[in-house]
């Protein structure tokens, strides 16, 4: 999601949650993008057993941040929809490994 927010900002289309470099987003919201995107990670440190859950809420998290984008800047919106499937392909492939 850094690759996004950086490469949306470079072309002149950030994504919401950032915001263009001279008017940037309010601190929550990227807060809440990194949140998102921490919380799978700390459950796969903390307990491997809720990590297919916890990834797949936070690749529905992905895709719904990503719904704000596409009337605005539809091209970043792919991207972060992108993210968003291979997140949930990641999460689906984790119940695998579950005892």
């Amino acid at each position: 999601m850094i690759a996004v927010g950086v490469t949306g900002r470079t072309v002149g289309k950030a994504p919401w949650w950032l915001g263009p470099s001279v008017d940037p987003a309010p601190l929550m919201y990227m807060l809440i993008i990194a949140a998102i995107v921490a919380a799978p990670i700390v459950t796969v440190l903390w307990s491997s057993r809720w990590a297919p859950i916890v990834g797949l809420c936070a690749a529905v998290g992905i895709a719904v941040c990503a719904l704000p984008d596409i009337s605005d800047s539809p091209g970043i919106a792919v991207v972060e929809l992108a993210v968003s499937l291979a997140a949930a392909m990641g999460s689906v492939s984790l119940f695998a490994g579950r005892e």
